[in-house]
This record gives structure tokens, C-alpha cells and sequence, in this order.
């Protein structure tokens, strides 16, 4: 998968990105996987924060494209392989 098209998740283990993390694998898709420490407070970080101005997870980054809601990853926004 070329760097435009790449998928990177932004997961918490033990929150909603869990779902996504799953999905992921279930499908095959490669992706990149960075973890987020909620107990440190990494997701209020100004590096996290420029990525989700929430704070939350999860954030699946598919090129330029960004989706920060479980429900847009489930229904198969970014599932789709290209």
C-alpha cells in the first residue's frame, strides 16, 4: 500500500478503539498501529490533539483522509481495500 493510501489507527487498548483494531484484523488490512497511554493523559497531548482536537479514540488515518468515530470505521468508510 503506497504512503497515500495507508491506513494508521490510533487505539487505546480497553476503549472503543478496540473495535476498530478488530476490524482491521479481521480483514487483513494493513495498517499502522499507534498506542495511546489514556492513563498518562497521552490523547491530551498537542501531538495527539492536532491529530483529534477531542482527544478521543479511535482515529483512523487513511491518507489525507481522517475519521474519529467508531460508527464511520464499522460501516465500512475505511474498509473497503484499494
Amino acid at each position: 500500500m503506497t504512503d497515500d493510501r495507508k491506513l494508521t489507527l490510533y487505539h487505546s487498548p480497553n476503549t472503543r478503539s478496540s473495535g476498530s483494531l478488530t476490524l482491521l484484523e479481521e480483514l487483513g488490512a494493513p495498517y499502522e498501529l499507534h498506542v495511546l497511554n489514556m492513563k498518562a493523559g497521552e490523547q491530551r497531548q498537542p501531538a495527539y490533539l492536532a491529530i483529534n482536537p477531542m482527544g478521543k479514540v479511535p482515529a483512523l488515518r487513511h491518507g489525507d483522509a481522517l475519521i474519529t468515530e467508531q460508527v464511520a470505521v464499522v460501516s465500512g468508510k475505511f474498509s473497503k481495500r484499494q
